[in-house]
């Protein structure tokens, strides 16, 4: 067991204590605990609210958020150190060309990285994945720190770039596979809030270092995120394809409360992984049962970067030095980086009590009417730059909204969903192609920005980028479902539901039963807590109650 799980020993320990034994053999006696009573000789259990988040569940999840919080300072990390390469802080002359590859090579990489990382969760986990993509991360960082000439610097963002995309599908399937799922919206936000976190300390210390120490700086980090990243649990998903039950179920034991029933959820998992047991490939992406959910995540992913955040945040500091802005571009970046946190932690905070549907929707919203009020201001300024000069505050207070905006839906959502809505058998390679898709994006629109601004002027690129913002309002409202509360695996089942209203992934897991059980396969199934458990078995239905914390071994 991992130090996560062992640390949680005395929570288990003490809830085990508030549990009584039960019963009478031949009417269920009366339960001493007072969790439960008899109803018609039938043991019910009270409604009792606890909270279902847990120590080593929100330790896993800080864990996890450092990468994000890493992989961000990366993503950032082109604002200050273009200005401070292109004045007297580096020994060779960097370009408006070589500046712009600087900017766009390291997502240009990620999208190879989101195909390696999507195969290697499957073949070693996510832990290992996680846990290795932190090496080149840290390497990378020292290369450009070290960088004698600007193909050395092309290099680190390149490897940067690599790391970032596997670890942008490892980290989001990772904490959708391990976290509990009335909790897991609040803790999948947390790599988002901790992301804001590094955006602003690239942003803080850009205004006092140069870019050498502050690519040294994310080397540090990448370090450091490797070593808390081994003491990672695996995700229980995982092991359970591999055939290490026991190991899953000692893993879900450290990440649940005594009262969760454990072996219901691992049997859950069993009968999902058993149903999609098919070969993973990206062939089996166009499968109707797929083909939906690869819709939507893609569509939010195009959404998520044709908003032009990521051209927002890499060139911020540019933006508000040809805005003619009377405050330090510097500055306001991190007021920028500020305002990118707090409304981050109000997602948090939100995401599982008004759901995911809401706050994308309200984002799109905001953030169209910004980013068409911001393409205002520049037009206005073209036309008429004395007069505009004397708000130069304008540009700071718009990008403020839009940065906000987006950290409380567009940004972090889209990565929560892309975890959420596939099925286990396809979950490694779409969440590949989506990750493919958004790096795809955002190499396209840091490369060219530039270019599009100089030609076509900032105005008709900031109204560009609202167009798609209330286009993809509109897509939101249309199809993307609503996933708060819900299990990984009812997930599944609503979405792969027919017309007529039949669910296809419960009849394939009856079949599953009925032909294991027909065939003389054994079904062994540990019960725990107050289950009503049916198996099918040909034309009978087999109904055990089973008291709490009485374990049972069924064979079918």
């Amino acid at each position: 067991m991992s130090w996560i799980g062992k640390i949680m020993s005395w929570q288990i320990s003490r809830e085990s204590e508030d549990t009584s034994n039960l019963v009478d053999s031949e009417n269920l006696g009366c339960l001493e605990s007072q969790d439960y009573v008899i109803e018609s000789n039938s043991v019910v259990m009270k409604e009792k609210k606890i909270s279902d988040i847990t120590l080593s569940q929100v330790l896993t999840a800080v864990v996890v958020s450092i990468g994000t919080f890493m992989m961000s300072y990366g993503l950032a990390y082109t604002s200050p150190a273009l200005i401070s390469m292109s004045e007297n802080s580096t020994y060779f002359p960097v370009t408006s060309e070589e500046a712009s590859w600087i900017g766009s090579l390291m997502p240009m990489l990620a999208l190879p990285g989101g195909f390696v990382g999507g195969s290697m969760i499957e073949k070693i986990g996510r832990k290992a994945t996680i846990e290795f993509s932190a090496v080149p991360f840290a390497t990378a960082g020292l290369l450009i720190a070290l960088a004698p000439r600007i193909e050395m610097i092309y290099l680190g963002r390149m490897l940067q770039g690599f790391s970032i995309g596997a670890l942008s599908v490892a980290i989001a399937i990772y904490l959708a596979e391990t976290t509990h799922n009335s909790v897991r919206g609040t803790l999948a936000m947390l790599p988002a809030v901790f992301g804001c976190l590094g955006i602003l300390l690239c942003y803080a210390l850009g205004t006092f270092i140069g870019w050498r120490p502050l690519s040294a700086v994310s080397s540090l980090l990448g370090f450091v995120f490797f070593i808390f990243a081994h003491f990672l649990p695996q995700s229980p998903h995982w092991l359970i394809t591999k055939g290490r039950r026991d190991e899953a179920y000692e893993v879900l034991t450290s990440l649940r409360r005594q009262r969760f029933n454990v072996h219901e959820e691992i049997m859950s998992i069993e009968i999902s992984t058993t149903v999609d047991r098919t070969s993973c490939n990206y062939g089996s992406l166009i499968e109707p049962r797929n083909v939906k959910s690869l819709g939507i995540c893609i569509l939010l992913m195009l959404f998520q970067q044709l908003c032009g955040i990521n051209a927002v945040i890499f060139y911020s500091a540019s933006i508000f030095k040809d805005a003619g802005s009377t405050l330090d571009e510097n500055v306001s970046s991190i007021i920028i980086g500020v305002v990118n946190l707090v409304s981050s932690t109000l997602a948090a905070v939100f995401i599982d009590r008004v759901g995911r549907r809401p706050l994308l929707i309200t984002s799109c919203l905001i953030m169209s009417l910004s980013l068409l009020s911001l393409g205002g201001y520049f037009y206005l300024k073209e036309n008429d730059p004395v007069n505009m000069a004397r708000v130069g505050w304008i540009p700071l207070l718009l990008l403020m909204i839009i940065v906000g905006s987006f950290a409380l839906g567009l940004g972090p959502v889209p990565w929560l969903l892309m975890s959420e809505i596939f099925s286990s058998d396809v979950r490694a390679s779409a969440s590949a192609v989506a990750v493919a898709v958004n790096w795809s994006c955002v190499f396209a629109v840091t490369k060219v920005f530039p270019t599009l601004v100089a030609k076509f002027g900032s105005y008709l690129m900031f109204w560009s980028f609202a167009v798609v913002c209330s286009f993809g309002c509109f897509i939101i409202v249309l199809i993307v479902p609503e996933t708060k509360g819900k299990t990984l695996e009812e997930i599944q089942n609503e979405l792969n539901t027919d017309l007529s209203g039949t669910d296809s992934r419960d009849v394939t897991a009856s079949q599953t039963v009925n032909e294991s059980s027909s065939n003389g396969h054994i079904n062994q199934v540990i019960v725990s807590e107050c289950d009503n458990l049916s198996l099918e078995s040909d034309s009978e239905t087999i109904t055990w109650l089973i008291c709490p914390f009485e374990e049972l071994s069924l064979t079918v």
